[in-house]
């Protein structure tokens, strides 16, 4: 008989008979498989012709510069951001020297400062291609294609085009494509739905779900560096399911004894355990990764990087940082154009004023009444303004904008947000909301422009990595 929702297949079944039961099941049967296909396509589609559009602009610019010989490799496999220097990492290994194989300084970044999940990935991949150099874009594309999935199973979404969005993102996690950003967000994604899955009354359940919230937890440690800023927000995650399991089972006004609620918490069946390790995991990889860069001397590369990164503007000052992004807005309002770097000024500009829309929509004072009222999860605020707090304290805003577009938490508030959920209006009832002036008109205006400056943003992006950032 079957327990817990089990498929059992009956005794001496044929295997036709097991496919048949399974499809019948409830959680297969109800599953969106149409939707999350539909996703899955539309985003290898995007990917695809969108980096061999960015291929394109890269080979068409530098052939009008008059340097054909640039363009002979594609740029999204190769030549954007960090992409050559991983390949040659995964093809060859490790090495103490920085970049270009020249120096051992303390002021230069060596191989070891870049995360190991994704170079040993892109070596299998390199040696299952026979040495492509587009390897990395290759594991990148499986991850992106892979994340509709996984955003189905957190937002329990049936919208394709909430799955699919993370195809068309501001500032573009495919033009990445030669780097980490697309493995990242996966891992992340992943370690997310663990921590958010609901406790079983079964210990051995729950002990395999957080075992493997730890594996994925170690693997996200050791991708990018941008965990850091996931910290905090598994940190409130924990935190705030540990105290509603605390509540369910002390019921009653008032604070429960610290006893009681010291057992609650640490009992089996609170569903917080999941976030705690897999923030555990977290640190475990960090710290891997730090032994992993101490060749030289303790926190080697955190010292070289931080020397690298020169200070863009005073630390801790917010009319500094102020002035520094609103930089290439006043140059350009000024009639000064877009000299470099002043476009890097405004995606920065614009990164912070996304996340702090994300932040704020639905605080009170909320409008009108109607309107069913959806504010950031708390966890997800808390690690989206640990990214600005880090670029504020330090006073560097390198690549903030890759920062955002890589934290899962900043994506699956974007998404969210723009594309709504099963009972918000689909995007395409937006314009008729707008023009009868329904409830929810103002919000429904909010969305389409954070739709359409998205994809603006996603363009300026890829100009600005052609021409600017390469």
């Amino acid at each position: 008989m079957a327990r817990g929702g089990d498929i059992q297949a009956p005794e001496g079944g044929t295997l036709s008979a097991r496919v048949r039961q399974f499809l019948r099941h409830p959680s297969v049967a109800h599953y969106p498989w149409d939707a999350v296909l539909l996703a899955t396509m539309l985003v290898i589609l995007i990917i695809i012709l969108g980096s061999f559009a960015q291929d394109a602009i890269w080979t068409a610019h530098w052939d009008r510069l008059g340097r054909p010989v640039a363009g002979q490799f594609r740029g999204t496999c190769y030549w954007m951001a960090d992409a050559r220097i991983l390949v040659r990492i995964a093809s060859n290994g490790y090495s103490d020297y920085d970049v270009n194989l020249i120096n051992r300084h303390l002021t230069i970044l060596p191989d070891r400062s870049w995360w190991p999940v994704f170079v040993n990935l892109t070596a299998g991949m390199l040696r299952l291609t026979g040495g492509s150099y587009c390897s990395g874009w290759a594991i990148n594309l499986i991850a992106m294609a892979c994340l509709p999935i996984v955003i189905q199973a957190i937002t329990r979404t049936r919208r394709p085009l909430l799955m699919a969005g993370v195809a068309l993102l501001p500032f573009g996690t495919w033009l990445y494509a030669g780097i980490a950003e697309g493995v990242f967000l996966l891992f992340s994604a992943i370690l997310l739905w663990l921590a958010l899955h609901p406790a079983s009354q079964r210990r051995r359940y729950n002990a395999v779900w957080s075992l493997a919230s730890l594996v994925m937890g170690i693997l996200v440690g050791l991708t990018k560096p941008n965990s850091i800023a996931l910290l905090p927000g598994f940190l409130v995650l924990a935190l705030a399911r540990s105290l509603q399991h605390v509540r369910l089972i002390v019921p009653g006004e008032g604070r429960p004894p610290f006893r009681i609620a010291l057992i609650a918490m640490l009992s089996d069946a609170n569903p917080a355990w999941a976030a705690t390790l897999g923030l555990i995991g977290i640190l475990i990889g960090l710290g891997l990764w730090l032994v992993q860069t101490s060749g030289f001397y303790p926190f080697y590369v955190m010292m070289a990087q931080r020397t690298l990164w020169y200070k863009e503007f005073d630390g801790g000052n917010p009319l500094a940082l102020l002035s520094y992004l609103t930089t290439g807005w006043r140059t350009f309002l000024s009639g000064g154009g877009l000299p470099h770097p002043t476009p890097w000024n405004m995606m920065e500009f614009a990164a912070i004023t996304l996340m702090l829309i994300l932040v704020v929509r639905d605080l009170r004072p909320r409008w009108p009444r109607p309107i069913p009222l959806r504010p950031t999860p708390l966890y997800a605020t808390v690690s989206m303004l640990t990214v600005f707090w880090l670029m504020f304290t330090t006073g560097q805003s390198h690549s903030i904008q890759r920062y955002y577009v890589g934290n899962i938490f900043f994506v699956l508030t974007f998404l969210i947000y723009v594309h709504g959920t099963e009972d918000e209006p689909p995007l395409t009832a937006l314009p008729g909301i707008i023009r009868r002036g329904d409830p929810g008109a103002l919000r429904a205006a909010l969305r389409l422009i954070m739709l359409v400056c998205g994809l603006a943003l996603l363009i300026q992006e890829a100009v600005i990595m052609v021409i600017h950032g390469i």
